[in-house]
C-alpha cells in the first residue's frame, strides 16, 4: 500500500474553483481498481491550505491513475490555481495496523 499527501495553497480568488476541481476528481479517482481512498481536507488553522490524502494499493496503482485521462485534465487546470510549489509526499506502507 502506498499513501499519496498532497499539500498546497490556493489563490485566494480561485479557492472555489479548486475545490470544484477537487471535487470532480472523486468519482473516476476512486472507481479506480487500485485505489483504496481518495480524500480532500481544507486545514482549518491555515488560511486557504488543502490536502490531498490518497491510498493506493500500490505504487503501480497510483503510477496507473497518473496515467489517466481526468489525472491530466486535472493537473492542466491545477498549477493555475495554486500558489507557490505543492509538497507531495508518497509513503510506503510495509505493515498497516488498524486500532
Amino acid at each position: 500500500m502506498v499513501v499519496l499527501t498532497g499539500r498546497f495553497t490556493v489563490r485566494p480568488e480561485r479557492k472555489e474553483e479548486v475545490i470544484q476541481l477537487a471535487l470532480s476528481m472523486f468519482d473516476p479517482s476512486r472507481s479506480e481498481v487500485g485505489c483504496i481512498s481518495y480524500n480532500f481536507y481544507e486545514d482549518a488553522s491555515r488560511e486557504n491550505s488543502f490536502l490531498f490524502f490518497e491510498e493506493w494499493k500500490s505504487q503501480e496503482a497510483l503510477a496507473e491513475h497518473f496515467q489517466t485521462k481526468h489525472f491530466h485534465e486535472f493537473m492542466q487546470k491545477f498549477s493555475n490555481l495554486i500558489a507557490g510549489t505543492p509538497d507531495i509526499k508518497i509513503y510506503e506502507i510495509a505493515k498497516l495496523k488498524q486500532l
